[in-house]
């Protein structure tokens, strides 16, 4: 992804920053499988603009989680949060990405803030390898960890339940299973005390 230095000044410029392209190329080949040129063109960065608020932003509404694209070359951020576009991100997870893995980790990011972050390396389509972007989500752990809180409370709530619960049927067993001997002890005391 590159600023449109030239096209700049011939197109309309979006609102929230330079116009930016990606540049696509593909040798053509003639009958008899020898190269005979290469097309190439620019696609303006606003489709993946409109990819993210098609498909990503029903996700990034789930709780505070954030969606980042990560370029492979210089590790920088071409989508995500308007403030953070164009930022250098070195994390472990990008790192570990890069290198084929997939998978999240507990991260401090360079806010200082610690996020529940997955990462994962884009791939390509059949015989096309890609160009290798890192996608990365992040959750603040606060809220990552809520539903396992939840959970922890209904776990602690439904102990004191059954433990009351159970305490009350031994109390009830036990009256039960002692009343006869309380009745076998009375009658003794009865007949100690006829003597």
């Amino acid at each position: 992804m590159h600023e449109a230095v030239l096209l700049a000044k011939l197109l309309p410029q979006p609102t929230d920053g330079p116009l930016r392209f990606v540049d696509i190329s593909v040798p053509v080949f003639n009958d008899e499988g020898k190269m005979t040129g290469i097309l190439a063109t620019h696609l303006s960065w606003e489709w993946a603009k409109s990819i993210e608020k098609s498909v990503l932003k029903p996700i990034k509404k789930n709780k505070q989680t954030e969606i980042f694209v990560v370029s492979k070359l210089d590790n920088r951020i071409i989508l995500g949060s308007k403030d953070l576009i164009g930022e250098t991100l070195l994390l472990p997870s990008v790192q570990n990405a890069q290198k084929g893995k997939n998978s999240w980790a507990l991260e401090k990011w360079p806010d200082g803030k610690s996020y529940l972050t997955g990462y994962i390396q884009g791939k390509g389509y059949m015989d096309y390898k890609g160009v290798g972007w890192t996608v990365l989500v992040r959750q603040p752990l606060d809220v990552a960890y809520a539903p396992i809180a939840k959970v922890k409370n209904f776990i602690l709530l439904l102990g004191f339940v059954c433990a009351a619960v159970f305490a009350l049927a031994v109390s009830l067993l036990a009256n039960q299973v002692s009343k006869p001997l309380r009745k076998l002890t009375e009658a003794g005391e009865s007949l100690n005390a006829r003597k």
